[in-house]
């Protein structure tokens, strides 16, 4: 796996707007480096991943009355 320093400067601004970027990261350093996490990076990934699912979870609902049950 390439490291973030690895990737030009232009695409790692980028990558790092994705989050699975963190995920890897932190992976890549318990896994190579024996190093502990980034606690902030992944907390920020989760509180990010929950807002989107109460997001979704919401628009589901709200929604829910417009679709057809194919199956019951």
């Amino acid at each position: 796996m390439f490291s973030l320093q690895d990737v030009p400067a232009p695409w790692r601004t980028v990558l790092s707007a994705n989050p699975m970027t963190e995920l890897i990261e932190a992976v890549r350093n318990i896994l190579i480096h024996a190093q502990w996490p980034d606690w902030i990076a992944l907390g920020r990934v989760a509180l990010i991943s929950m807002l989107l699912f109460a997001a979704a979870l919401l628009l589901i609902q709200r929604l829910t009355p417009r679709y057809v049950k194919l199956a019951s």
